[in-house]
């Protein structure tokens, strides 16, 4: 698993770094927005599996055996948190990378999540190019 990632007084981390977060990993990218996708074009040695909230149970991360989750900060159905605490409750050992648009404050989300889960390896990426979400 990889080393948890602590709030930093930096903000969040953008587009421009989420391809090097990803790289070389499996990642299960959940209830994506259509413009995420193709942020992610180019990106090397990643294994996609592309899933919904819903569906989001121990057989499913059995399955896709994912070490990366990306979803929005904010889904349909569900936000950051719901995820994290089914995330914790399904015992997932993996990063969980959140997208959203640029946010005022993201230490904020991310003493919430911590809040929930202090050692999950949680990064937010802010993606100026989100369509409606």
């Amino acid at each position: 698993m990889s080393k948890p990632t602590t709030p930093s007084s930096q903000g969040p981390s953008t587009v421009e770094t989420l391809g090097a977060a990803l790289a070389g990993r499996r990642v299960l990218l959940l209830d994506p927005t259509h413009t995420l996708p193709d942020l992610l074009r180019g990106v090397q040695g990643v294994m996609l599996t592309i899933g919904r909230f819903g569906a989001l149970d121990a057989g499913y991360l059995a399955d896709s055996r994912p070490d990366a989750i990306l979803a929005p900060l904010v889904g349909q159905d569900y936000d950051v948190l719901d995820l994290t605490r089914r995330l914790q409750e399904l015992g997932f050992k993996g990063a969980l990378r959140a997208y959203c648009r640029p946010l005022p404050n993201t230490r904020l989300v991310r003493g919430e999540v911590a809040h929930i889960w202090p050692e999950l390896d949680f990064e937010i990426f802010e993606v100026p190019a989100l369509g409606a979400e």
